[in-house]
């Protein structure tokens, strides 16, 4: 089993309830539905009060390495990815449970 998880911050000057924000978070529940091997899909904003928390984070769990890289080569994946880093920045990580 793997997890993914990754974290999402707007660029300065979009705020999260930017309309182009909402629409690419709502576009997240559309992942486990396109790529096959999802166990977990978990998403949501961040609760803690901190200028150095980052805005929003997903943590997935995949049940091989090759249903990892599926979902990093799927269109709506990539998409979404292409789509964000023109208003915001991420970073994430993949570890082995």
């Amino acid at each position: 089993m793997l997890a993914h998880v990754v974290l999402f911050k707007t660029k300065p000057g979009i705020a999260t309830n930017d309309p182009r924000v909402l629409a690419l978070l709502s576009e997240l529940d559309q992942l486990p539905k396109v790529v096959p091997g999802i166990v977990t899909w978990k998403h949501g904003p961040n609760i803690t009060p901190d200028p150095q928390a980052w805005d929003y984070a997903v943590y997935a769990e995949f049940e091989t390495a090759s249903a990892l890289q599926a979902y990093y080569e799927n269109d709506v994946h990539a998409g979404i990815v292409r789509r964000w880093e023109e208003i915001g920045m991420l970073l994430f990580s993949d570890v082995k449970l």
